[in-house]
């Protein structure tokens, strides 16, 4: 599953889109703010989340900015999502398909 946007500056998009995955999902981050920090062409983000039924989530969101280096380039990632029920996995999938078609 991919999601492009447009922004300027490389680290203020990336944390931008994992701010607004982090928030769609209800899930924590379980990697070190500094570890999200910097201006590089990527970023990678590991999340968690618990529901209210005692069953666990992991996110991992892997994100990066187009080759072609402009201001901009589309910025394109993947997100595994791993859950013990098919269920849990699928409504999480399900929250991040919807936000991408409101934004569009």
């Amino acid at each position: 599953m991919g999601k492009q946007g447009h922004c300027g500056n490389k680290h203020h998009q990336h944390a931008g889109l994992f701010k607004a995955f982090a928030q769609i999902t209800n899930m924590e981050c379980l990697t070190p703010e500094e570890a999200l920090s910097g201006d590089c062409g990527f970023m990678a983000a590991n999340l968690y989340a618990r529901s209210i039924f005692g069953e666990d989530a992991l996110a991992n969101l892997s994100i990066e900015k187009g080759s072609e280096g402009a201001a901009d380039a589309p910025v394109t990632g993947h997100i595994r999502i791993r859950a013990k029920s098919q269920g849990m996995a699928l409504s999480l999938g399900d929250k991040i398909n919807l936000s991408q078609k409101v934004q569009k």
